[in-house]
């Protein structure tokens, strides 16, 4: 498949991880150029500014990649535009994504997009995310789940660990409220048999980034009781 070269932005930071293939740069770029273009009819993200939205889009979700470069597959939570799922499956070609997304239009994009930018590893499902953790061919299949501005971390606890295999990884990206959310959510992390790894500034190097990444491993199965049903998760967080 031919790429067309998107230019990168012009202030292009690289970001704290190993170098990418010049295919994979000019790959990110084209599916930013995807992204902010159906933007403009869909409402997919609030950033509209290339440079801004590849400083705060990509650079936070290829933040992730050192967390993930012995992880098999990825299930990508409320994946929306695209984000994190996308750029990571660029970066790491070996990864197996699922992106969840059950609003239409966005599903509809995302469909489009990974054919479009030629990724034959990344699948769609179309579903929320209580439903799929229902699935007996997705519950606890998954190495890894990522999520960025799903919800609280207490809903996204019951949402993705019904979803990660025992000793899977469960990264969430957060805003400066990262310590309000772990302490409010101690009653998810008991219910859900997980732990906090770890909690990292997500671009250090970036004094205008307040964006940090908590880690949490699942330490034991997740009983039939869980996930809760549809909705129930946002409107009465464990």
């Amino acid at each position: 498949m031919q790429y067309i070269p998107w230019p990168l932005p012009q202030n292009f930071k690289q970001p704290n991880v190993d170098a990418l293939p010049e295919e994979a740069l000019h790959r990110l770029a084209r599916y930013l150029e995807l992204l902010l273009t159906a933007n403009r009819i869909h409402n997919l993200t609030a950033i509209t500014d290339a440079e801004t939205a590849w400083n705060r889009h990509i650079l936070e979700s290829l933040a992730l990649t050192p967390a993930l470069q012995s992880v098999q597959s990825l299930l990508d939570l409320g994946s929306g535009g695209g984000l994190p799922g996308i750029p990571l499956a660029i970066a790491l070609p070996h990864l197996r994504v699922t992106l969840l997304e059950a609003t239409g239009k966005k599903a509809r994009f995302l469909q489009e997009t990974c054919e479009a930018l030629g990724l034959n590893q990344v699948f769609l499902c179309a579903q929320r995310a209580e439903l799929e953790g229902r699935n007996p061919a997705s519950r606890e299949q998954y190495d890894a789940v990522t999520c960025r501005a799903v919800g609280s971390l207490a809903e996204i606890i019951e949402l993705s660990m019904p979803l990660l295999k025992v000793g899977g990884r469960l990264l969430a990206v957060k805003g400066r409220r990262a310590d309000e959310e772990i302490s409010s959510a101690k009653n998810a992390f008991q219910l859900l048999g997980c732990s906090l790894l770890s909690r990292t500034s997500l671009l250090p190097d970036d004094p205008d980034n307040d964006s940090v990444l908590l880690i949490l491993i699942k330490k034991r199965p997740t009983t039939s009781r869980f996930p809760r049903t549809p909705g129930t998760p946002k409107k009465a967080p464990l």
